[in-house]
């Protein structure tokens, strides 16, 4: 049994109808295909007689009890709105669980899980007001623009559980979630593991999957999978100071081309980010603020199309990939930031595409433009004109040497790597350039590859 089969557990438990549940609380059933909340006679104690909403459930449930409601398979409800002033019960069309211990738990699987859609106000959202809820294997749905909380977790209410829920917007740029789950201040101990979150690709309005809106403790945030379009950060935890954060083996899959970012955090916030798998829309992004947490394990690629396990290599490291554009324009061009510490460089290579260089004289280097100090040159200068389309150019890693080419008269001929390596420091590797390089009006285009070992923690190394 993997650590989700908890809901398949419950699942039994409701078909003998609860007698057999483990400890004192009491079990109650919703199905909105059949049940009415009504408080009379046996209504909401069998699956024969059920509730037909979660929010007059949870005010038949006694607050520290430990009573579980089961939502069948199937059930459907349309979240209106969620007033701070309505309680559980008082209102048809809200979801508020006012009661600490209870666990809403959804029965079936995929599509057949209950689902409830937000709708008609901007502020519908699973409210949870008590400590140590659990909210398991639902599913959230966005049927209106902006729907500004899909799930949200109120002040100070503790060891919160979302588990195996999946969070979406309703599968257009238009009805869209601003955030998925809102931890707010002091709600510590909280844990999202097993979800999924969805939103569509190109979304404007989607800011984040998770944010924490203040200060928190031991947040939890595991085995989940992530795919859409976040404008400011998959994870925003960076309004104030977390503290133990545990962020472990999520999927993230960030296409915002403008931020791109997977995981924030504030100044201060101490815990771990491992074992995380990272792609990011943006190339010269960092995808991990970690502040003072350890960041270790993770894989991160800024690259579509191609095996992530491409990015690493045991002998030359990590590789960062600038694709073709117009460098050899006669200017300087950043192509890479290094930051976070000191790198070694094990291999750097150039490569034309699109169009050849012209007869005209154009002078190319690599340099080091450091943050603290001088621009260092990497290599000599090399006259790149008249080069072929896929002419390669690689440094030999002694920087009195010239740029080393594949062959001017060839196309795509051999060249070597780098003899020695190179140390650099935080700043920018910039390439120089004295002409304008291409035939026909058309530019030559230029990819650059660089792979490299980190030789401080927390040094990386992204396109500038």
């Amino acid at each position: 049994m993997n650590v989700f089969d908890k809901v398949g557990q419950y699942g039994f438990y409701g078909l003998l109808e609860g007698i057999d549940r483990q400890g004192n609380g009491n079990t109650f059933f919703v199905d909105s295909s059949c049940g009415s909340n009504s408080a009379g006679g046996v209504w909401g104690q069998t699956w024969e007689y059920p509730y037909a909403t979660v929010n007059y459930a949870v005010s038949k449930c006694t607050s520290g009890a430990n009573d579980v409601i089961l939502v069948a398979a199937g059930h459907a409800e349309t979240i209106q709105d969620t007033s701070p002033l309505n309680a559980s019960g008082t209102v048809t069309d809200e979801f508020c669980v006012d009661k600490a211990g209870v666990s809403i738990i959804g029965m079936g699987r995929g599509t057949s899980r209950p689902t409830f859609t937000l709708g008609d106000a901007t502020d519908a959202t699973l409210e949870v007001r008590a400590a140590d809820v659990a909210l398991k294997n639902l599913i959230v749905v966005s049927n209106q623009v902006d729907t500004a909380v899909g799930i949200n977790i109120s002040n100070s209410n503790d060891g919160v559980l979302i588990e195996n829920c999946e969070i979406r917007d309703g599968g257009t740029a238009i009805l869209e979630m601003v955030i998925g789950i809102n931890v707010s201040e002091n709600a510590d101990d909280t844990t999202i593991r097993g979800c999924q979150f969805v939103t569509y690709p190109a979304g404007s309005g989607t800011l984040c999957a998770i944010y924490t809106a203040s200060t928190a403790k031991r947040l939890k945030i595991y085995d989940n999978v992530f795919m859409g379009d976040w404008n400011t950060a998959v994870m925003d935890l960076d309004d104030d100071t977390i503290t133990d954060l545990f962020v472990a083996d999520n999927i993230i899959d960030n296409l915002d081309a403008s931020n791109g970012m997977a995981i924030d955090t504030a100044a201060g916030s101490t815990g771990v980010i491992t074992r995380n798998i990272i792609h990011s829309g943006k190339s010269n992004v960092i995808p991990i603020v970690g502040a003072a947490c350890v960041i270790v394990g993770n894989t991160i690629t800024h690259a579509e199309g191609d095996e992530i396990s491409a990015s690493r290599n045991p002998l030359l490291g990590i590789r960062v990939q600038r694709a073709a554009a117009d460098i050899f324009d006669g200017s300087t061009t950043a192509l890479f930031t290094i930051s976070g510490g000191r790198i070694l460089i094990t291999h750097l290579s150039m490569q034309n595409s699109v169009a050849a260089a012209d007869d005209t004289a154009n002078e190319v280097k690599l340099v080091m433009n450091p943050t603290t100090g001088t621009d260092s040159d990497l290599c000599a200068v090399l006259d790149v004109a008249d080069d072929h389309i896929n002419c390669m150019y690689t440094i030999t890693g002694t920087v009195g040497d010239a740029l080393v080419q594949s062959g001017a008269a060839t196309d795509g001929a051999v060249t070597t790597g780098m003899a020695s390596q190179i140390i650099c420091d935080v700043g920018t590797i910039d390439l120089s350039s004295s002409g304008d390089s291409g035939t026909g009006g058309t530019d030559c285009q230029t990819s650059v590859d660089l792979w490299y070992f980190p030789l401080d923690d927390g040094a990386k190394v992204v396109t500038a």
